[in-house]
């Protein structure tokens, strides 16, 4: 059960587990993982690889560095914060192996709350955590304010609205182990879950197996730590920030604009709250190929599945929270409809039928239900999100 006494950190140590186990050991593998790291800063995040030349970056809870090793890789000087000292042998072996260690200027075991800065940074980046911390936002400042003058952050956090699917399948495993009398987050949930979910995740581009992705977000209780672009937003304003890039990537609110025409930039996290808005369609469905059917989300249906997840979340996160009625939104049906595409018509009639069974059905009837719903379990929405933000 998550308290205010239990951090993810308390987690994965408890469970000796490592959130993201990224092999880089051989040529081929560190080679995916270069490329797959370049992509996400490159060509989503809009950071041009020789940017980080001799740049200097601060990056908290690198886990075992094999995000890291690329911006080293890349040129960059590090500062590596990691509060979980279990994962400092096989970094430093990581960096020892590549040649890269020089790059490291320094190396400590600690917390982001606990670190006190000796300079500022042309790049900070918080990865994996930030979003469980209670004090998330008054986190987020600190991190900006660490930036240097010209100074940029990216942060990643599971998203609440992109996140709605995941959270549903979570909520569905829980209420079969409650039928079952199976510990959610024991063994025997691992194997349920491998009977429901195990086919269609494994047509997935994922960096890590199953078992991992059971653990960190199906039964993780700090999964329910959601979050959204609109609230990181809100605080970057008050900080002088502004939204620079993101991924899944929205569309570029300048990409029709005259360059003459500055008033986009001026207001530019609205603009992207309008793009993030008119693209709400594939941040809950990540159906890219289905956009040229995208119709811009309403504050209603907003409003709605902000409650609706965070409801789910509270569930999912609470071992002594057993039985529960869960209601399908009435703003996401016709919003779904709305879209009048098959795809989002069959997936709104599968969503109502799974809420129905899940109210009024045994266990065997929401498996049954669940597996015949070929639309649900072939989505997954967008769950985990990134945001680059700098200073105006």
């Amino acid at each position: 059960m998550k308290s205010k006494n239990k951090s993810v950190l308390n987690y994965y140590q408890e469970r000796e587990f490592n959130p993201v186990p990224i092999p880089v050991e051989t040529k081929d593998e560190w080679k995916i993982q270069r490329k797959k790291r370049i992509n996400l800063l490159q060509n989503h995040l809009r950071i041009p690889t020789n940017y980080l030349k001799n740049k200097h970056v601060l990056e908290f809870g690198c886990n075992s560095g094999e995000n890291a090793l690329v911006l080293a890789d890349l040129g960059a000087y590090l500062t590596l914060i990691e509060p979980n000292e279990q994962v400092i042998s096989r970094l430093e072996l990581n960096f020892k192996s590549l040649n890269l260690y020089n790059q490291i200027h320094e190396l400590s075991i600690g917390s982001i709350e606990d670190y006190t800065p000796k300079q500022s940074f042309d790049l900070v980046i918080a990865e994996g955590f930030l979003n469980t911390l209670p004090n998330r936002d008054n986190l987020l400042e600190t991190l900006m304010n660490i930036c240097g003058d010209t100074g940029g952050l990216i942060i990643n956090y599971d998203d609440r609205y992109g996140g709605y699917i995941e959270l549903l399948k979570s909520f569905i495993l829980k209420k079969l182990c409650y039928l079952n009398k199976i510990d959610f987050r024991g063994k025997e949930s691992l194997l349920l879950a491998k009977s429901l979910f195990k086919r269609s995740f494994d047509n997935l581009n994922t960096s890590r197996p199953f078992k991992a992705w059971w653990e960190d977000q199906l039964v993780n209780p700090f999964a329910s730590c959601i979050w959204s672009l609109d609230e990181i937003l809100k605080i970057a304003e008050k900080q002088n920030f502004f939204c620079y890039s993101n991924s899944p990537i929205l569309p570029d609110p300048n990409i029709y604009q005259w360059y003459k025409n500055i008033d986009i930039l001026e207001n530019g996290n609205v603009s992207i709250m309008q793009a993030w808005l008119n693209s709400f369609a594939y941040i809950l469905c990540g159906k890219k190929e289905l956009s040229q059917n995208f119709i811009p989300a309403q504050k209603q249906l907003i409003e709605s599945i902000f409650d609706h997840t965070q409801f789910i979340a509270d569930y999912i996160s609470k071992d002594n929270v057993k039985e529960i009625k869960i209601d399908f939104p009435i703003e996401l049906s016709e919003f779904l409809n709305t879209l009048n595409h098959p795809y989002f018509n069959s997936l709104c009639e599968e969503l109502k039928n799974i809420y129905l069974v899940l109210n009024n059905g045994s266990s065997k009837e929401i498996i049954e239900q669940y597996n015949k719903s070929n639309v649900l379990r072939e989505t997954w929405g967008t769950m985990l999100h990134y945001v680059c933000l700098f200073k105006k």
